[in-house]
């Protein structure tokens, strides 16, 4: 992937953190800021803290804009939330906010898969060295009977990977417990039922990608690629829970299960059921329908 030079270059930074992360988030931030003043001292620098959940998707719709690089200082899950808000700004005002993420999260896929060079943040803020890459667009309803819209930058997971990040989300994680939480998820998970082309199928996973990892240690692909304008979609049957397991097993050890490609794929879901987009977790209803969509070059980003 090339880096493109934005000519309009950035005027302002606007860093966003969650001051109850366990992770290192502020610290991160600070830092940052304190080294954008002193080498880049006209950049106007703003380091933006959240107060709720969710907060980040109204913070970077308050302060996108032209020319304005929002960075979230977290994991995929706070750079979820981040990318949401600005393509609420690119949805009123056509302009699209460069995004980023200082990788201060458990896994933060998204900065693996990207970052492939030694250059810095700094250095390509100083450079204007920015990227275009793809985005996933998921249109579901809600558990409330609301159809809506939600982006992902990674990956979009129904069943097993939406399930185990649920249980996490709602622990104090650290590098000991999670994977025992991890174990214990798989161990409980039941199937989930989709309709497909007028087909039911019960299904431990289904999997939307333009990373090849997930949660740094599976690989989903081998073939994934973050601006060719299709995602992986990978699907794996219910069989039995040690099926479930070796095929886990297998890709923890790189080897993936097949699978196809889209830039489209519509299902419906058969019972309320959970939707995994990058780390955030949403309820979507049963008996609805479900279109996953690749948005080409949509997300202007910066490592």
């Amino acid at each position: 992937m090339v880096s493109a030079m934005n000519k309009q270059g950035i005027k302002e930074v606007v860093i966003i953190y969650n001051p109850v992360s366990t992770g290192p988030g502020k610290h991160m931030s600070l830092k940052l800021e304190r080294k954008l003043k002193k080498t880049l001292p006209t950049l106007t620098v703003r380091v933006v803290p959240t107060e709720y959940a969710l907060h980040a998707i109204e913070l970077a719709e308050k302060h996108g804009g032209e020319n304005v690089l929002l960075l979230a200082a977290s994991g995929d899950g706070g750079y979820n939330e981040l990318v949401n808000g600005a393509m609420k700004v690119k949805a009123q005002t056509k302009i699209m906010p460069i995004c980023g993420v200082l990788p201060a999260g458990h896994a933060n896929d998204h900065f693996r898969s990207l970052k492939r060079s030694e250059v810095t943040l700094l250095e390509n803020i100083k450079n204007n060295h920015t990227r275009h890459v793809d985005l996933l667009k998921a249109q579901y309803t809600d558990v409330n009977g609301r159809r809506v819209e939600r982006y992902a930058h990674s990956y979009i997971g129904f069943g097993l990977s939406s399930y185990v990040s649920k249980e996490l989300n709602s622990t104090d994680v650290n590098s000991f417990n999670d994977k025992i939480i991890t174990a214990k998820s798989i161990a409980k998970f039941k199937p989930v039922k989709i309709r497909r082309r007028g087909r039911d199928k019960e299904i431990d996973s289904l999997i939307f990608s333009n990373t090849g990892k997930m949660a740094r240690w599976l690989t989903i692909s081998d073939k994934a690629s973050m601006d060719d304008g299709l995602f992986e979609v990978q699907m794996i049957s219910y069989v039995s829970p040690a099926h479930r397991v070796k095929q886990l097993i297998r890709m923890a050890q790189a080897k993936p299960p097949k699978s196809t490609q889209a830039s489209l794929y519509t299902f419906e879901v058969c019972q309320n059921t959970l939707m995994q987009l990058d780390g955030e977790v949403v309820g979507v209803s049963g008996n609805t329908e479900v279109n996953i969509t690749n948005l080409q070059k949509v997300l202007h980003t910066i490592l």
